[in-house]
């Protein structure tokens, strides 16, 4: 009878880190077409982050902290001030959510379809699929660090090194800065942890 894997093994070696690849660059392709082309007049948040990333400020709207318009201006100071550079920073905040997604699917599952699963299972959902890439940046950029935070949350499980404790408390600190309601995740989170005795 085949065993369960366990929900912190060590990840395997199989071709789905090479699945993983060819279908994430060819999501993050379909998005990149989709706002330089189809909607290349800059719709949802894409306009409003391009003015804001014109200086350095620590608060832009008063809604949201600032880290993704942070990021925009990095970006426009390399290539320019134009609808590509916040289009490009999207482009590796969805490349960053689904590849903590699948690096955590790996350190629960091993490197198996349920692993490829857990990274393109959100991509079947309208809302994300289609409105976060068209219409929203914050949202986009705090899923990322919730993803990135659960992953870091698996590592300092098996390990629990001072590395692994540090990029927790970096994956922390960065979801803070991309939306508030990112706190909200994060008390919820701690909650559960301390409930389970493995976690506590």
């Amino acid at each position: 009878m085949s065993s369960v894997p366990h929900l912190f093994s060590r990840p395997k070696t199989t071709d789905a880190v090479g699945l993983f690849v060819l279908g994430l660059a060819a999501y993050i392709a379909a998005i990149f077409v989709l706002k330089t082309v189809i909607f290349s007049s800059g719709i949802g948040h894409d306009s409003n982050q391009l003015f804001y990333a014109q200086s350095f400020e620590f608060s832009y709207d008063g809604r949201n902290p600032p880290l993704y318009t942070w990021l925009v201006l990095i970006t426009s100071l390399v290539m320019g001030v134009s609808l590509g550079a916040t289009i490009f920073v999207k482009c590796v905040v969805f490349f960053l959510i689904f590849l903590f997604l699948f690096l955590a699917g790996r350190r629960m599952f091993g490197a198996k379809p349920l692993a490829l699963a857990a990274a393109f299972g959100i991509a079947g959902m309208y809302e994300f699929a289609w409105w976060l890439p068209q219409k929203f940046s914050h949202s986009a950029l705090v899923t990322a660090a919730v993803a990135a935070t659960f992953y870091a949350f698996l590592r300092v499980q098996q390990r629990g090194s001072r590395f692994c404790y540090a990029i927790f408390g970096i994956a922390i600190g960065l979801g803070a800065l991309s939306k508030y309601n990112y706190l909200l995740f994060l008390a919820s989170f701690v909650a559960a942890a301390l409930m389970a005795p493995a976690t506590r």
